[in-house]
């Protein structure tokens, strides 16, 4: 049934629809909420539990009111029941003056804090009480919809099911026969105690108890991995795919050219490459290391056996940044030994020159952007493509260049390229079985010598007068900076953390905080600390003008260099001793990690200072974790034991999946056995369960 034709939806609602994904009956009851409020236990204000999450009703009588403090909007609000009262706050929000109806009852959600004047509750969640008493239930939350609303949301969803129940959809000849059939084996629901696939979707949308979304979560999580495994295998059977080995593989020339020796963990990777070429079938390879670890001269190394071997060689960066400094490296080292480098950017001049030199082999080494997969790109005999980061670039887009490789001449031009993918994101194990199962996996242990721990210190804004003094030090010593900041333009916005039973506030006051800009704080710096060179980078910058302050920067002109995070990745200056982030909180912990290793990549001591105003614990406890912690893996399973790993997916619904909390990577262990079994036995080529699978395989779902 198409979306159009159901009642509440409309033209309008079906194309906000149509944007996440969601076509027809069955993509909406596979949109699922990400979490539920219960509201069953509606309290009196008077009963109202401080310090925790409460549900309370009740009439309003007088509208908010609006103030300022400290330049800031307040939104105020007392609400009054027969039994006490209660004061709600809203900061930065002024269009809450406007959210309610005088003498109309609403239902409030949110967490309770008790101070001098009373009770309060900030920004709750709040809902008019309709005719049909929802406020009884347990109500599920959905991920946000641009420009339709949770009630909104949830009675469309409603009208969905009440028609499927009105049709006696819900019987096994009905609903499981036609939208959603049971696809896992007996023996898996039986092993790991799983609800049916239909109970767990009516349960996921119109829970009756806590237990039953638990259990419904569960089931839809076991069979989200499950499908991703099985779908990662099949397709890593897929580009299994023979091709002729390679022989020349002596590498010790090249090496015999680094200025330094390949630890153990930098000889066991290019080892695996090595191996792969000479395997006779494709190479497709995840090489994962830490910041710093050296993924960049394996990377050399595997470019110069594939030149050896008569084959071109390309390596595919995320940004222009990155891929002009691999440039440098890549022709620091093979022009000596009489190989040609290229650079291909977008919009770059006599850029024709440089794809005619693809085109005829003149090139052997081609280095770029996702300009490198353009149509109008041609390469004589491609044979290794590399993209860095792979996470930051689409899985077509990854695809587009490995479909350029093999040569048109001996009739291989299809799937006849190795490829390679290196990345510095530091995610754990288990989770790369999900993200990367289509691939062999080798991870890079241990760091070069010479790399030096970067001592981490997190301080609040009090702290920022001291903080320039020590960069006016650091230049004054003849180092370089970087100020990190998480806008470009000054914005003032309200706290965005989620406070829940297990992330409360810190302190009883919630206000707004300045998030820091590039340009005024450049600017702000410049005044401050006069002498000292400062300029700025960020992404609505024009390709030249980045360029020219990297350079710029490299070539030790610029002292201080403030940007947002285009810097994050890969950029290598070895004079710069102290990283700055502002507004730390903002970024999850594998950004700071990275943003981390930026500095530290001389013989100089370097240490990265975080500066936030954060008041939630969770908050805290992050930034004090990037104090004690510098292993990047042992930060990503800690930001997985904190958030789950739904922030490592992307969108937590995709398909047939939830994958929002923490509990998952339980569920994941379990399926990861469940899959293997399912592949033993056999039962993953039986329909319904095989259409899954190929499903998720046509939709890119297994990828990010």
């Amino acid at each position: 049934m198409d979306i159009r034709n159901l009642k509440g939806v409309g033209a309008a609602r079906a194309e906000l629809l149509a944007a996440r994904g969601i076509h027809n009956v069955r993509d909406l009851l596979l949109y699922f909420p990400r979490d539920f409020d219960d509201r069953r236990n509606i309290k009196a204000i008077a009963d109202l539990t401080p310090m925790a999450i409460n549900t309370f009703r009740a009439v309003i009588y007088n509208l908010p009111a609006r103030s300022f403090s400290r330049g800031k909007s307040i939104v105020k609000l007392k609400i009054k029941d027969s039994t006490a009262s209660i004061t709600l706050t809203w900061f930065n929000q002024p269009y809450m003056t406007r959210a309610f109806v005088k003498e109309r009852e609403y239902l409030f959600t949110g967490y309770v804090t008790e101070n001098p004047y009373g009770l309060e509750m900030r920004s709750p969640i709040h809902e008019e009480v309709c005719k049909a008493q929802e406020y009884a239930y347990i109500i599920p939350i959905y991920p946000n919809i641009h420009g339709i609303s949770q009630k909104i949301f949830r009675a469309i969803i409603k009208n969905a099911l009440d028609i499927i129940k009105s049709r006696g959809a819900l019987s096994v000849s009905g609903i499981e026969a036609q939208l959603f059939p049971e696809i896992l084996p007996d023996a898996v629901m039986a092993g790991y105690n799983l609800m049916t696939r239909l109970h767990a979707i009516i349960n996921i949308h119109m829970p009756q108890t806590p237990e039953n979304f638990y259990k419904a979560r569960r089931r839809l999580s076991f069979e989200n991995f499950c499908i991703r495994l099985l779908a990662l295998a099949k397709l890593k059977e897929i580009l299994k795919v023979r091709c002729a080995p390679w022989d020349k593989l002596n590498v010790n020339i090249f090496l015999s050219r680094l200025p330094f020796p390949l630890t153990d963990g930098q000889h066991e990777a290019l080892n695996d490459i090595l191996r792969d070429m000479s395997s006779g079938y494709v190479m497709n390879r995840l090489i994962q290391g830490d910041v710093g670890c050296g993924k960049t001269a394996v990377a050399m190394a595997a470019c110069y056996a594939a030149i050896q071997n008569k084959r071109q060689a390309a390596l595919m960066a995320p940004t222009e940044v990155l891929a002009r400094q691999h440039y440098i490296s890549f022709n620091k080292v093979f022009a000596p030994l009489d190989i040609q480098v290229v650079l291909l950017i977008g919009g770059m001049p006599k850029s024709e020159h440089v794809k005619n030199s693809i085109k005829n082999g003149t090139a052997k080494m081609i280095i770029g952007t996702h300009a490198l997969i353009q149509t109008d790109v041609e390469f004589y005999d491609l044979g290794l493509v590399i993209t860095d980061e792979q996470h930051r670039f689409g899985v077509r887009q990854r695809l587009g260049l490995s479909e350029k490789g093999g040569s048109a001449a001996r009739g291989d031009k299809i799937n006849k390229c190795h490829v390679l993918i290196m990345t510095a994101t530091p995610i754990p194990r288990t989770l790369a079985l999900v993200l990367y199962g289509d691939m062999d996996y080798t991870r890079i242990t241990g760091l070069p010598p010479g790399r030096n721990k970067v001592d981490t210190f997190y301080v609040t804004g009090a702290y920022r007068a001291r903080v320039h003094k020590f960069i006016d030090k650091e230049v004054k010593l003849g180092h370089q900076v970087y100020v990190v900041c998480p806008s470009i333009e000054t914005i003032t916005e309200p706290m965005t953390e989620t406070i829940t039973q297990d992330n409360p506030p810190v302190e009883s006051v919630n206000t707004a905080q300045d998030m820091q800009s590039v340009t005024d704080y450049a600017a702000k710096l410049s005044l401050s600390l006069p002498g000292v060179i400062v300029s700025v980078l960020h992404g609505k910058m024009k390709p030249y003008e980045k360029q020219e302050v990297m350079d710029l920067f490299y070539c030790g002109k610029i002292d201080v260099l403030v940007s947002t995070t285009v810097i994050e990745v890969g950029v290598n200056v070895p004079n710069a001793s102290l990283m700055i982030v502002e507004n730390a909180d903002r970024f999850g912990l594998s950004q700071l990690h990275q943003l981390r290793g930026r500095v530290g990549r001389g013989k100089d001591k370097a240490c990265c200072i975080l500066i936030s105003d954060a008041k939630s614990r969770a908050a805290i406890r992050k930034l004090k974790a990037m104090e004690k912690i510098s292993d990047g893996f042992e930060l990503a399973e800690l930001d997985l034991r904190e958030r789950g790993p739904g922030d490592f997916f992307g969108t937590a619904q995709h398909g047939t999946g939830v994958v929002d909390t923490r509990e998952d990577m339980d569920i994941l262990d379990q399926a990861q056995s469940a899959a293997d079994l399912i592949i033993k036995n056999g039962t993953h080529e039986r329909e319904p369960l095989a259409g899954e699978v190929n499903r998720a395989l046509g939709s890119g779902i297994i990828s990010l």
